[in-house]
Formats: C-alpha cells, sequence, structure tokens
C-alpha cells in the first residue's frame, strides 16, 4: 500500500480485530462503527490501552462516527465486539 490508498476492516462476531500498520506507516482513522453499545475501541501501545465504548458516555449517542484517529504500528487499533452477533468496523487511509 502507498500513501492515500483506502483501507477498511471488520471485525467477525464476538472477537477481537486489531489494526497495526506495518513499521514506517501511518494511518488515518476516518470511520468507526460498531453494531452495539457494549462494544469497545482502543489506542494499544503493546502494554497500555485507552479504551472507549459507546455506553461510556465518550461518544454522541448515535453511530457511526466520523473521527480522525491516527496511529502507528507502536501505537496501534483494538476493536472488541462483545457478544453473538456483534461486529466492529473502521476505514481510512494510509498518509505515510
Amino acid at each position: 500500500m502507498v500513501a492515500g490508498d483506502i483501507l477498511s476492516g471488520e471485525s467477525a462476531d464476538n472477537a477481537v480485530l486489531t489494526f497495526q500498520p506495518a513499521a514506517g506507516v501511518e494511518v488515518m482513522l476516518t470511520y468507526l462503527d460498531t453494531s452495539a453499545d457494549t462494544n469497545a475501541f482502543s489506542l494499544y501501545n503493546g502494554t497500555k490501552a485507552l479504551v472507549w465504548t459507546p455506553s461510556g458516555g465518550n461518544f454522541i449517542s448515535h453511530r457511526p462516527w466520523n473521527v480522525k484517529i491516527g496511529i502507528t504500528n507502536t501505537i496501534y487499533y483494538n476493536e472488541v465486539a462483545r457478544g453473538a452477533g456483534n461486529r466492529t468496523a473502521y476505514s481510512g487511509v494510509q498518509t505515510k
């Protein structure tokens, strides 16, 4: 992939989806969606996570969310779909 390429991903039901770009690559996530308010999103550095959930009051009440979240190989992205039939999704663009 090169800068400007569009990317996206979707978790399986009741699963964790991790997106960690290759070394030297940077990505701007622009869209997040979830099928349930109990699902969780996080930025992760391999040790610590900044976790947020739709039900945690961190988001406005409707989905999906238009966001600007930069991720790299060292600070990357996790989605956790909790429960049968629950999924999460993201999309963005490679910036470097």
